[in-house]
């Protein structure tokens, strides 16, 4: 699992390895707070980072990305809730 920013160039933020399984469903949630980003999968905290490059992402769209294969979702949403304390 890879967490990527774009603007110019691809940056990779934070990547961890994922045993996926195929045909499983998974929820990934990502909580943001300002500069600081955490992935949850399947409420298992996956990594925490903080966006420190020289543009910042404070705000934008998001995307999932597969390198091969092929992905379905039943849903996306993003919300301004605040980030939870850990």
């Amino acid at each position: 699992m890879r967490l990527v920013k774009r603007v110019h160039d691809e940056i990779v933020l934070a990547s961890e390895p994922f045993a996926w399984q195929l045909d499983r469903k998974y929820k990934v949630e990502l909580r943001v707070a300002g500069t600081c980003i955490e992935t949850y999968v399947d409420g298992k905290k996956m990594f925490t980072v903080k966006d420190t490059g020289e543009l910042p992402l404070t705000g934008g769209a998001v995307a999932l990305l597969v390198d091969s294969g092929s992905i379905s979702t039943e849903e996306v949403r993003v919300s301004s809730n605040a980030m939870r304390e850990s």
